[in-house]
Formats: structure tokens, sequence, C-alpha cells
């Protein structure tokens, strides 16, 4: 503001970045009037829990971005590939940043689930998250067992507290098996592992 007399998002939409196919990281620092720039565009957000936790920025007020009807999705940042913890840490760390109990319930899942599918479907020739004719037919297969009743109603809450990414048994893609009982068909792992740790020296060098 100092130095442009103007916000972030308001700057991005004066040079025409904004807009559908958008993804705004982060957004830690935004306030409402940017969210409004941000639904009238219809831009996406992609919420980042654990990389802001590591860097002790904060976290975005995704609730409110949420309500105002803004399309949020989850990422990563890197941090890790585990997108089920990373919807746990969502659940938990908006609870103490709001410090009420009684916050982010099936926001998680929005995020999650509807969210990236909504920003992934822009990118690609088909719809994903969605079992309808003409859509990609992605699906994962977990081997879940709960010592509680699992339904419609309460589906989230066994997502949020009792399955763990280990628990995928299988992956679908477009129709065809990528990894079934565990076992990835279509990539040579230990040779890919060996030449990432290879490629890796030289990254960490560079940096």
């Amino acid at each position: 503001m100092e130095k442009y007399g103007i916000k972030t998002v308001e700057r991005l939409k004066k040079f025409g970045i904004l807009g559908e196919n958008s993804l705004l990281g982060h957004c830690v620092n935004v306030d409402k009037e940017e969210l409004q720039i941000i639904k009238e565009t219809n831009s996406n957000i992609v919420h980042n829990p654990q990389s802001n936790m590591n860097n002790a920025i904060g976290l975005p007020d995704v609730l409110t971005a949420l309500e105002m009807g803004c399309n949020v999705g989850m990422g990563t940042d890197g941090i890790t590939l585990d997108m089920f913890a990373e919807s746990k840490v969502t659940y938990f760390s908006h609870k103490l940043y709001k410090k009420d109990p009684r916050v982010m319930g099936g926001e998680t899942l929005k995020m999650l689930i509807e969210g990236n599918s909504k920003i992934a479907s822009k990118f690609l020739t088909k719809k994903v998250g969605t079992f309808e004719p003409g859509a990609f037919a992605d699906c994962i297969i977990v081997d879940y067992d709960p010592p509680t009743n699992l339904n419609k109603g309460n589906f989230p809450w066994h997502v949020q507290f009792g399955v763990p990414a280990g628990d995928v048994r299988s992956t679908i893609c477009g129709g065809k098996w990528l990894m079934k009982d565990r076992k990835v068909l279509t990539l040579k792992e230990k040779e890919i592992m060996k030449r990432a740790r290879e490629l890796s020296v030289g990254v960490w060098e560079r940096f």
C-alpha cells in the first residue's frame, strides 16, 4: 500500500491477471473487498495451511471466502503429498485460528473435493470429481473398516478422523488402473526415486 497505494488483488485486476483460469495461492492477507473482487472475476483461491503454518505467516479467512461464494481449493505448496493430512490440518488449524471449536466442518471437503474438482475441470478436457457420462472415470478405492456406522451424514467426519492416505488401496484415472492393490502399474518407482535423489543434489546446490 505504501509503494503503490492499491491492494494486491486490486493490482492483479488492474493488469488483467484475474479470471476463471487464475489461481491465487495462500491469500493470507486479503480482506473482504479483495475477496469480492476474486468472486466477481471468478478467480480461484488455493489454500495451503501447512505451508502457511510452516512459514508462520498466519492463515487466510477461507471460511469467509466460502461464505461469500468464492471457489476455494486446497493444496500443499510442496509441504506434503498427502491431501488427507492437509485436510486434517485445515480442519484443526482454523478452529485454533478462529478460537472457536464450532467452525470448520464440512468446509474442508468442500475445498478438497468440490473446489479442487472445479479448478481441475477448467484445465482438463473432461470434468473430474463426479460420476456422470462424459466425465473422467477417476476414483480411489480405500481400505476402511470403521468401528462405527458410515453414512452420508457422517461421511466428512470419517474422512477427517478415520481415513489416512495409507488406506488408499487402488487408484483409477480415466478408467485405467494406475495402482491396484497398492502396486503401481504404470511407473517404475525405484528408478524414479533413484533418479530424483540424484537430481535433488543439484537442485539444492542451485538454491
